[in-house]
């Protein structure tokens, strides 16, 4: 989503992202090799939410991964989650059906 808004911000320099929002995981937005606050800052003022799956919970160890930084998202997990907790899913549930459709794929 960054390279999108810069993209934006390169076709029109004047483009008011004050109606947008970009929602990432703890762990993008705590990683220090991806300074995702600065990219965003030096495109414009655009908020970033940072959601927490609670995947350090999980019995899965691939979804475990995530928590201790082997394995990088950036396919949506965010908006996901964020927009779960916005319609009351509990961070609970939420790993709890993340378990169940991982366990049917894997």
């Amino acid at each position: 989503m960054t390279a999108v808004c810069a993209l934006i911000k390169a076709i029109d320099p004047e483009y008011d992202f004050s109606n947008l929002a970009i929602a990432t995981t703890v762990y993008v937005a705590n990683d220090e090799t991806s300074d995702i606050l600065d990219i965003l800052r030096q495109i414009d003022d655009i908020t970033l939410y940072a959601t927490d799956p609670k995947l350090e919970n999980s019995t899965h160890p691939g979804l475990a991964s995530y928590a201790k930084g082997s394995v990088k998202e950036g396919v949506g997990a965010g908006g996901s989650v964020l927009y779960a907790y916005l319609n009351g899913i509990t961070p609970e549930q939420y790993l709890e059906k993340l378990e169940e459709i991982t366990n049917e794929l894997f």
